[in-house]
């Protein structure tokens, strides 16, 4: 059960957290901005204080049973400026998909897309996007281990002022606290050093309905929350937070889109979400589902004022299986009707 954490501030000064009392436990612990700085040992206890900081910025409040290793935290004031503006409601973003432009240049001029990511890099890339007589950016993927090899690749691509620091750290059985630090740590570093940069980290685990199993005493726990819980403070440093909406339907993708959203806002991150890589294959759909699918979800993420930049997965195809069939252009290059959605989004980003 929840322990629901509330926090205000008392008459005196002091900042009050109240939570849902729970007789089973041995007892709790207490945390500011994630640093643990008392325990109770009273499981019908419902409420401590703590010192008001004086710095006038906004601190997280926590509370763990003893024996947890992650707390449930709350914001305090809670932030509530609005979003900054969201950005990408004209041409989508496209992921060529390696090897890029090759002799598929021709095919993504078709498309004219806003943005291109992709996983590996090159001056190829980068200098094929510079060139178009259309406005076409690159959002830089950085999947580096620590924060000095991300701070190195981006100065070898000084062109890029876009980033996301990671792709799907879910699947690669990370410690959520160690990656969460490591994340907030490389994001001040990076805004640090180049303030005007956009940057964002993934946070949609596409399966399990978003929770993470973590093991021991936490288990199976929203990836949102236990990331939040070991770097409260990242939100600070983060301009959009990245999903994969990948779902057999547009309707199971809009479900985790919001459940994910709910689990941020009530944390107070307001920042948007870029769908940094979502699409059909057609080893699992038909050509006109893909097509249909793509719509149906970009249409709706264009009703929401938190839905922001939207990358489609991908250029092209390299065979019949589920991972190589999900592109806009079959292998011989002839275009599948997906494309014509894709082209269909002609304005501005």
């Amino acid at each position: 059960m929840s322990l629901n954490p509330q926090a205000s501030k008392q008459t005196n000064g002091m900042i009050r957290l109240t939570w849902t009392p729970d007789l089973t436990v041995f007892g709790y612990r207490f945390y500011r901005d994630g640093v643990a700085v008392a325990k109770g040992t009273r499981p019908e206890q419902a409420s401590t204080t703590f010192k008001a900081e004086t710095d006038g910025k906004s601190h997280w409040y926590g509370i763990a049973r003893a024996l947890e290793q992650v707390s449930e935290s709350v914001q305090f004031p809670e932030i509530t400026t609005p979003p900054p503006p969201t950005v990408g409601k004209g041409r989508l973003g496209l992921i060529p998909n390696g090897g890029f432009p090759g002799d598929w240049g021709a095919q993504a001029d078709s498309l004219k897309p806003a943005w291109l990511r992709e996983d590996h890099l090159s001056a190829a890339l980068v200098d094929w996007a510079a060139s178009r007589p259309y406005s076409c950016k690159v959002l830089g993927l950085a999947t580096r281990k620590n924060t000095a090899e991300t701070m190195a690749l981006l100065a070898q691509y000084p062109s890029i002022s876009a980033w996301e620091l990671g792709n799907e750290p879910y699947f690669e059985s990370v410690n959520v606290a160690t990656w969460a630090r490591m994340m907030r740590d490389t994001a001040k570093a990076v805004k640090a050093k180049y303030p005007t940069y956009t940057v964002g980290v993934p946070i949609l685990v596409q399966t399990n309905g978003g929770d993470y199993n973590q093991g021991g005493a936490t288990g199976w726990a929203p990836w949102v929350n236990q990331m939040l819980d070991a770097a409260p403070d990242l939100p600070a440093h983060v301009d959009f937070w990245g999903a994969h909406p990948y779902g057999p339907t547009p309707a199971v993708c809009r479900t985790n889109l919001e459940k994910m959203r709910g689990q941020l806002v009530a944390r107070g991150c307001r920042q948007p979400i870029w769908w940094t890589e979502f699409g059909w294959s057609v080893a699992n759909v038909s050509e006109q589902q893909q097509a249909d699918y793509t719509k149906q979800l970009v249409d709706w993420g264009r009703t929401t004022d938190w839905n922001a930049q939207e990358f489609v997965y991908c250029l092209k195809s390299w065979g019949p299986d589920k991972e190589g069939a999900f592109g806009f252009f079959n292998v011989d290059k002839s275009e599948r009707r997906a494309a014509g959605v894709f082209r269909s989004y002609t304005g501005t980003s």
